[in-house]
C-alpha cells in the first residue's frame, strides 16, 4: 500500500494499492498514466471520508504487477475536460 511514498518493491504477480486525496465532486479525480504491459489497474474505487454528499476523501487505485523490472505510474489530478493537471505524483515500482 502506498499514502504518498515515491517508491514501491512488489514481486511479480503482486497486487498493490496506491490511495491518494481526492474530491470528485469539484470535477477533479486522479488519473493514471502507467506501462500496461509492467502493470494492470485491477480497480479504483471513491471512499468518502464522512459520508456526507460533496465531501473530500479517498481514490484507492489497486495494480497487479505483470513484467519484471522496473516502471512508473504518473497520477494526475484533474477535471477530464481540461488540459493542465491541477496536481501530479509519481510513483517508482520496481518489480522482483
Amino acid at each position: 500500500m502506498a499514502d504518498n511514498l515515491n517508491e514501491l518493491s512488489v514481486q511479480l504477480g503482486q497486487e498493490f494499492t496506491i490511495k491518494l486525496e481526492s474530491n470528485p465532486t469539484t470535477g477533479y479525480t486522479w488519473q493514471p498514466v502507467f506501462d500496461e504491459h509492467a502493470i494492470k489497474l485491477i480497480s479504483s474505487d471513491f471512499i468518502s471520508i464522512n459520508k456526507q454528499m460533496g465531501a473530500s476523501g479517498i481514490e484507492k487505485f489497486i495494480f497487479k504487477a505483470l513484467k519484471l523490472g522496473s516502471t512508473k505510474i504518473k497520477m494526475s489530478y484533474k477535471r477530464s475536460w481540461e488540459k493542465g493537471s491541477r496536481n501530479e505524483k509519481e510513483f517508482y515500482i520496481n518489480i522482483t
